[in-house]
């Protein structure tokens, strides 16, 4: 066939399989000239809604020609006016395609039967700039293939990257934080319409705030309507309601709010129609909608296409930033919410085959860019199967899509981001809205919990505008109300980002507008008392319960998607989380940018200071065993990237098995690394870059097996747990208080001022961490006690004094040890647990001094650190944490082995203390430090590596493990 009329047939296949009309696709004509002086012909030109037009080069595979050269050349040229929709608009982006190979001989039919229902693949990159000489391609290296649903997948999320999204949000915040100053000196002396404006906008106790987000929900209608308009003509839109210099009619803007209303729209409209100011005359609020209507054509002209989500980068820049960090509320980047969606829906085998029965949820909706991404993705697979579109978008929006939030913004910019991806689609009420909170008058036991009322309940009622928190009343202004059902094993496929927040540090959980003391506290309450038996943890937090809330709802075999915070890998108030993903869910992955640990603007979230990660899997027992650990090598600059990555993360972990590793490539271009670990108590592997090396060794080593570098084992050690061997603690809490602090426990400290006679108290203790003069593991006590309690509480914790101690927060760029010693006997502290033989098991307390020799030298050396760093939590840069729980689960050797005590005693003859006494640099220099050396091959000794591979195997081993994100950022040679 020939290349022109292969093109046609595949142009036909590609309308078919996205969707798409008829006029979005401008095939080549020798007629019309496309572009303005120019007689060159592109094979396809798209000219997809609100998206830059795109150049589409093909060939055939066969040797005889270069789509790059020819999409190449294309690059720079102006449309003509042959294509009215995008005249004048200059190309800078191009996509270059191979067909498969031996397609030349396909017959005519066969083209569109072979790309629509046989699923043949495609090989194509893009390319971008604004000539031949200015031209990026992606990937640099290789090919994209897929097939030509994940093609037009792929090329509809090129419309703009993470940059000019980031651009489009800041200006748009500018402007409506403008606009919001504007309304509020406008009604300077009607306090009572700011109020009536503030509570409708769910904020009653912050008019600031209150008149910000009715400018938001002001300028998102303004946006849709002029949507709308360009879609069904029996709408305006904020052009026609100008005057002759440009200022917006107000009243005209309401007028069209209206009009849709009296069609439907009420989950979008309503909140704008109703914010409407009631006072003054409506040309008083000219300049504030004349702000927002210039805004939104600053916004259109970004050309973002249906991908791109505003919201979140809006909201996070208008609302005030230390009331979502009260609440802990973070909002999910688009390009993250793409790479969740294809890893929880990597394929239509994920869902029910008929479009009509599928159902997702977000029961902490924020502001809608999972759900919109989920809707995207499924759409993707009814488009592929050939599913009117119109009425696959109004059974989800109606039925399909579940979005539950506490905050009426929240609710207002999920249904608006939902609706305008078909806009001219009208429909029912939505199972999108708000869930009651805080303390009412009536039912429930007058206390309601938002979304955690699913854990006890099969149904809830939504509110589709707002309701008065204090009361539990309907505003009575056109309120909608739904009732949303949600029974157990529901949903197709569930995607959270939930909220973070819990009872410490100043937060509180529902710490929110508009609830009193007493509702917060009575719905805390209430939500430990209904996660009661659910992986749900009041120190994980809020996160943990709408984790359970998520497995509740979801259908057995169906995936679940979650963004969490990175202390779910190995904290111990995350285990039974983790025990639940391990005991009934498989294809487990966890996705980290191990740079995110330094938080900010290296975080999967809006505006969050955390690290976190992605979690996906399926719940069944019948998929991939193990944990998949998945680190990223940067974070996306667009969608595409995002999807793209997620689509060869799904390649490479199919049919991969635990102990497998691999390098993430999209194309030839590399962009992270995988690794199939063990299921285990903690998610050793997440946050970390070395899933090459690094971690499938660290993962032997926690379970007694050192490898030599050239991958052979050199020796293996019996490993127990640390509270098998050792009692632990007690918490400084029942220990003591620091003098001026809170009184607790049974001491208070001082300091220890060294020229006093207090350093030979009675009741010394390792209190706090000194890193100037902590450079040793042998230590002396930092605070002397004074008693505070009685006496028995005083012998208590006499009794448990003891010469050898834990750190509980390793600081890996300033700290030097991870357990010490000490010549005395001492209480632990704040920093340090102490450690002990234990009561009712004699074989560590008959052989104490080897074993306490041992622990030492082990904690110390690189085996030690890295066995600590697997099993630590690692939310913050440099830093490891453990709590006195944590510490009890550590995987250590197992020291009442008689070999690993008899090796132990031979290196304490031959070095005697003079280990502990070597002055030591910050962990994170272990690499490089010689007398970190000498204790890394004492411990060798120890553990039983062989004599000729263990100074290789412990160099190894530091340079990989002080090469870490999450142990340092940069270190010294």
């Amino acid at each position: 066939m020939r290349e022109v009329s292969f093109n046609e047939r595949f142009a036909d296949a590609l309308r078919m399989s996205a969707g798409w009309d008829d006029s979005w696709i401008v095939k080549d004509s020798a007629d019309v000239g496309l572009f303005v002086g120019e007689r060159r012909h592109p094979d396809m030109l798209l000219t997809l809604p609100n998206s830059p037009p795109i150049v589409i080069e093909c060939k055939f595979d066969d040797g005889s020609g270069d789509p790059v050269e020819d999409a190449r050349k294309k690059l720079g040229l102006t449309v003509s006016d042959a294509v009215p929709e995008a005249v004048g608009s200059e190309i800078r982006r191009a996509v270059a395609l191979y067909y498969p190979p031996g397609a030349r001989q396909w017959g005519d039919q066969e083209v569109v039967t072979r790309f629509v229902d046989g699923g043949e693949q495609v090989r194509w990159k893009f390319l971008s700039g604004r000539g031949a000489d200015d031209c990026a391609l992606w990937p640099e290296q290789g090919w994209l293939t897929g097939s030509i649903s994940n093609f037009a997948d792929s090329i509809a999320k090129t419309a703009a990257d993470a940059e000019t999204i980031d651009l489009a949000a800041e200006g748009a915040a500018r402007s409506i934080l403008a606009a919001a100053t504007s309304l509020n000196m406008v009604l300077g002396n009607h306090p009572g319409e700011k109020e009536r404006i503030s509570a409708l906008m769910g904020s009653p106790d912050d008019i600031e705030i209150g008149l910000q987000v009715a400018c938001l929900v002001w300028f998102d209608s303004m946006l849709i309507l002029n949507e709308l308009g360009r879609r069904n003509p029996q709408f305006g839109n904020t052009k026609a309601c100008r005057d002759e210099v440009g200022k917006i009619f107000a009243q005209k803007i309401k007028e069209e709010w209206g009009k849709v209303l009296a069609v439907n729209y009420d989950s979008v409209f309503r909140p704008a129609f109703d914010a409407f100011p009631q006072v003054l005359p409506p040309a008083s609020y000219r300049d504030t909608f004349t702000i927002l209507a210039n805004a939104v054509d600053e916004a259109e002209n970004y050309l973002l296409g249906d991908t791109a989500s505003l919201a979140g980068g809006i909201f996070a820049r208008v609302m005030d930033a230390g009331q979502r960090k009260n609440s802990a509320a973070f909002y999910t980047r688009s390009e993250v919410a793409e790479y969740l969606t294809y890893l929880t829906l990597p394929d239509q085998q994920e869902i029910s085959d008929d479009w009509r029965s599928w159902r997702i949820a977000d029961f902490a909706c924020g502001t809608g860019t999972l759900l919109r991404a989920g809707y995207r993705r499924l759409k993707q697979f009814a488009a592929a199967s050939q599913a009117p579109l119109d009425a696959y978008h109004r059974t989800m929006i109606e039925a399909g899509l579940c979005g539950v939030d506490v905050a009426p913004i929240a609710v207002h910019l999920t249904a608006a981001g939902i609706v305008s991806l078909r806009p001219e689609v009208d429909y029912n009420p939505t199972n999108i809205g708000l869930a009651r909170i805080g303390a009412t008058d009536g039912g429930n036991g007058g206390v309601f919990t938002g979304s955690v009322e699913l854990l006890g309940e099969h149904e809830t009622r939504l509110f589709t505008d707002n309701y008065d928190t204090q009361r539990g009343t309907e505003i009575e202004n056109g309120q909608g109300i739904s009732v949303l059902a949600a029974e157990d094993g529901s949903f197709d496929a569930v995607l959270m980002n939930p909220p973070y927040s819990r009872t410490r540090g100043g937060q509180k959980l529902f710490d929110l507008s508009g609830i009193s003391c007493s509702g917060r506290l009575a719905a805390q309450k209430r939500v430990w008392r209904l996660a009661e038996g659910t992986c749900g943890d009041g120190k994980a937090g809020l996160a943990s319960v709408f984790a359970a809330i998520g497995d509740r709802k979801l259908q057995d075999g169906k995936r679940m998607g979650l963004v969490l915070p990175l202390t779910c890998a190995a904290a111990g108030s995350w285990g039974k989380f983790r025990s639940m993903m391990a005991e009934g869910y498989s294809d487990l992955t966890v996705t980290s940018f191990a740079r995110g640990v330094e938080g900010g603007r290296h975080s999967l979230s809006e505006d969050t200071s955390m690290g976190e990660v992605l979690v996906t899997a399926r719940k069944s027992k019948f998929g991939r065993e193990g944990t998949a650990y998945v680190s990223l090598d940067g974070l996306f600059s667009s969608d595409v990237e995002a999807s793209e990555a997620a689509r060869s993360v799904h390649r490479a972990l199919s049919g991969a098995k635990p102990g497998d590793t691999g390098v993430l490539k999209v194309g030839g271009d590399r962009a992270g690394s995988w690794y199939v670990g063990l299921t285990s108590r903690v998610w050793g592997g997440a946050g970390a870059a070395g899933l090459l090396g690094l971690v499938p060794a660290a993962e032997l080593l926690v379970e007694g097996t050192i490898r030599s570098v050239d991958d052979r084992v050199t020796a293996r050690f019996p490993a127990a747990k640390l509270s098998d061997l050792f009692d632990v603690g007690p918490t400084h809490h029942s220990i003591g208080h620091n003098a001026g602090n809170q009184p607790i426990g049974a001491f208070t400290f001082h300091p220890i001022d060294p020229e006093k006679l207090y350093r030979n108290s009675p009741y010394t203790a390792l209190w706090a961490t000194e890193a100037e003069s902590q450079t040793a593991v042998l230590t002396e006590p930092t605070h002397y006690g004074v008693k505070y309690a009685d006496d028995e509480k005083v012998r208590e914790q006499l009794d448990r004094k003891t010469d050898l101690f834990h750190k509980k927060n390793m600081r890996w760029t300033s700290n030097t040890a991870l357990a010490v010693v000490s010549e005395n006997k001492m209480l632990g502290g704040s920093e340090w647990a102490g450690i002990r033989p234990r009561p009712d098991d004699d074989r560590i307390g008959s052989n104490w001094e080897s074993v306490r020799y041992a622990a030492a030298v082990w904690a110390n050396s690189i085996f030690g650190f890295v066995s600590f760093w697997m099993q630590g939590q690692r939310q913050q840069q440099g830093r490891s944490r453990a709590q006195i729980h944590d510490i009890c689960q550590l995987t250590i050797p197992d020291f009442r082995d008689q070999a690993l005590l008899e090796r132990a005693r031979l290196v304490q003859a031959e070095h005697g203390n003079a280990l502990f006494e070597l002055e030591l640099k910050p962990a994170n220099q272990a690499h490089s430090d010689p007398n970190r050396r000498k204790l890394d091959l004492a411990a060798a000794v120890i553990l039983g590596i062989d004599a000729r591979n263990a100074e290789q195997t412990a160099r190894y081993l530091a340079g990989q493990w002080t090469a870490e994100p999450s142990v340092a950022s940069s270190r010294s040679r």
